[in-house]
């Protein structure tokens, strides 16, 4: 039987008109769906951003005829830019201390964490300044289908820039929210604990795995207050049930140092921070 084909439109589509030849391009890959930021570098300005959700019960054949059709249509996409990026989202990443890596064990690593079912592409980078390397995986026919699209893109996991995020903060519990998936940046006295992703099927679900975090890494969730950007609102559910436990929820700002379009500030501003701030380490 064929695939079903699912017909995607974006959930955000904020665009300017912009022909400037410095123009940035970044993709966000996730198994949650696509990200478009593009950045203006000589006005320093973020001038577009598109966002597009999957829904977690698409087989994996779904989800790649979305991508493809997203690439084929996505207005951004069609354009020229003076260079493109592309930021892997993807769960299955290992960050290792520097002594303990070696490249021709990569694989290896990450099949013991997550199997070794599937058709895959080994990435490694290391992470300056951290003495430590980013072991991921991506989904080798995703890979390709980028790759081609974006012959000259530079690549780069977002865990490998996340651990950068809010810096100098020695405490923060920093969670990107997608839908049915959150992205959890833990850095305790200044060192990094964790950098991880999570699925979850309810707001409870995903109230739990904040709260084990905490408990793994020794912090008191009442005293904690989780640092929120993406997919979440005062209003939802999983708002009301994650402040439960904690001592408070704060929403990301748009990253100082640039300006954006009237129309992304119509937006709440941690609807896209993560996406800005990300791309602003690779700008």
């Amino acid at each position: 039987m064929p695939a079903e084909n699912h017909t995607v439109n974006p959930s955000f589509n904020i665009t300017a008109p912009d022909t400037d030849a410095s123009r940035h391009l970044l993709v966000f890959v996730a198994k949650q769906g696509l990200s478009f930021v593009v950045f203006n570098k000589e006005l320093q300005q973020f001038t577009g951003v598109s966002v597009y959700h999957f829904s977690s019960t698409w087989p994996a054949q779904a989800a790649e005829n979305a991508i493809l059709q997203i690439l084929n249509e996505e207005s951004f996409v069609q354009q020229v830019f003076s260079k493109t990026d592309i930021i892997w989202c993807t769960e299955q990443s290992i960050i290792t201390p520097q002594s303990f890596f070696s490249r021709d064990n990569c694989s290896e690593m990450l099949q013991l964490v997550y199997g070794d079912a599937g058709n895959w592409k080994v990435q490694s980078e290391l992470l300056i300044g951290h003495n430590a390397y980013n072991v991921y995986r991506v989904d080798q026919m995703t890979a390709t289908i980028f790759t081609s699209k974006f012959k000259t893109a530079v690549q780069t996991h977002q865990s490998s820039l996340l651990v950068n995020m809010a810096a100098g903060k020695e405490d923060i519990l920093y969670c990107i929210f997608y839908p049915g998936a959150v992205t959890v940046l833990l850095r305790k006295n200044n060192q990094l604990q964790l950098v991880k992703d999570f699925e979850f099927n309810s707001p409870q679900d995903a109230a739990y795995h904040l709260l084990n975090v905490c408990q793994r890494f020794g912090m008191d969730a009442a005293e904690t207050t989780v640092t929120a950007a993406g997919m979440i609102d005062e209003s939802s559910n999983l708002y009301k049930e994650v402040y439960k436990y904690f001592s408070g929820i704060t929403f990301t700002e748009l990253p100082d140092g640039f300006t954006y379009t009237e129309e992304i500030k119509t937006y709440p501003a941690h609807y896209f921070s993560h996406l800005f701030a990300t791309a602003a380490c690779v700008l």
